[in-house]
Formats: structure tokens, C-alpha cells, sequence
């Protein structure tokens, strides 16, 4: 709720690094719920699974880039792109 509410009142984030497991939902709705308020916000799911072991989920329809769990900053850089 607080990055929802955090990418309302603020226009100058581009990106967001989301972690797929969290208290009261998961990552992926909370990343359908930022594109809602800011199509082409880039967003990465970080996660302690494998892409693979994380599961079907409304995530594969927006096809988010993804890291595993732990990751470099190397990684990072390069799950975010441009």
C-alpha cells in the first residue's frame, strides 16, 4: 500500500524492485497495481525462488523482468535495462 500510494505523490520514480513474497499479498499484484497508476513503470520481481519454481500467476501476463534471490548488482543493472 505505502509504494502505491508513494508512486501517486511522487513523479519522478521510474523503476521499482518488488519482492515477489510479501505480508498481505504478492509481489506480482502489487506490480498490477503500480502499472495501473504508471503504465511503463519498469518493475522487477526479485524473488528467493527460480523464475520457473515461482509459479503461474497474473506476473506472466506483464512478462517482468525478474531476479533470483541472492543477486548482484550487476543484476540488478542489467534486469532493469535501459
Amino acid at each position: 500500500d505505502e509504494a502505491v500510494a508513494r508512486l501517486s505523490e511522487e513523479s519522478g520514480i521510474t523503476g521499482a524492485l518488488v519482492d515477489l513474497t510479501m505480508p498481505g499479498g504478492n509481489g506480482y499484484e502489487v506490480a498490477a497495481a503500480l502499472l495501473e497508476i504508471r503504465p511503463g513503470l519498469k518493475i522487477v520481481i526479485m524473488s528467493g525462488f527460480d523464475r520457473d519454481d515461482a509459479g503461474p500467476s497474473v506476473g506472466d501476463a506483464y512478462e517482468f523482468a525478474f531476479v533470483s534471490k541472492p543477486f548482484s548488482r550487476s543484476d540488478l543493472i542489467e534486469a532493469f535495462g535501459d
